[in-house]
């Protein structure tokens, strides 16, 4: 009990640090959006706010995915088009909405196929999948992460939604297997994806607190939190919180 008060504690002063750096960021690009001279330098802020946002503030977050969508229709950049209603369909995916969310996302993967842009389908193909198994539908949710991955180069992202959906499925193995590939690439990119690793050790710390290995868990745990605080990453934290919570 007591180790749950320390826990809980730190978590609600982590809140409120984070919270701040976290308004701040968002207040600087609403910023740099006000005094933006260029079409393209809106879309650019427009979709990194609602990447941001996409699940502290998912409604926001679809708002300004919706206002970067119309101005490059109007413009015509149909590449931030695409990825903007990427960006919209993973933000409704967040509040719940699937059918819009994978109607938004078909239409989206139509767009990047007429182009054949395989990055972009590969990513449509995530967002499905992730949409699918926020609804529990994780074996749909599996297929189309393997199709993301078949259209895409590997990230660690992927393989962290898929070590996720087999560890609801209760396959610890292949939950192990595809953390341990994502982990290993998150790791040697060096590059943005390395803010993957926080949800990599939750998906640890879960997959060995089935396997009954509690100081493993702990520590893939608290290494999620010290991911978490280091990339302002909310939910990350309160995962990797929970997961101790639950073990003490």
């Amino acid at each position: 009990m007591e180790a749950i008060k320390k826990i809980t504690t730190a978590l609600v002063v982590l809140s409120f640090t984070l919270s701040a750096a976290s308004q701040g960021y968002v207040d600087s690009l609403k910023k740099e959006l006000s005094s933006s001279k260029t079409d393209t330098s809106k879309i650019k802020i427009l979709l990194e706010l609602s990447q941001y946002l996409s699940y502290s503030e998912p409604e926001s977050a679809i708002k300004y995915a919706q206002n970067a969508s119309q101005i490059s229709r109007s413009t015509g950049n149909k590449l931030r088009e695409i990825e903007s209603l990427v960006a919209e369909g993973h933000a409704l995916s967040v509040i719940g909405n699937s059918k819009a969310a994978i109607q938004i996302t078909i239409e989206a993967k139509r767009m990047a196929e007429m182009i054949n842009d395989s990055e972009l389908i590969s990513d449509c193909y995530n967002i499905i999948g992730n949409t699918q198994s926020l609804s529990k539908d994780y074996k749909n949710g599996i297929e189309n992460y393997m199709n993301s991955l078949k259209y895409g180069k590997p990230t660690a992202g992927v393989y962290s939604n898929l070590s996720w959906a087999y560890i609801e499925l209760n396959n610890t193995d292949s939950a192990l297997y595809y953390f341990q590939e994502g982990y290993k690439l998150a790791i040697a990119k060096k590059d943005w994806k390395v803010d993957m690793l926080g949800g990599l050790y939750v998906n640890a710390g879960k997959i060995h607190t089935k396997l009954g290995n509690y100081e493993l868990a702990i520590a893939y745990f608290q290494k999620a939190i010290q991911s978490g605080i280091g990339f302002e990453d909310w939910i990350d934290v309160s995962d990797g919180a929970n997961g101790l919570g639950n073990i003490y």
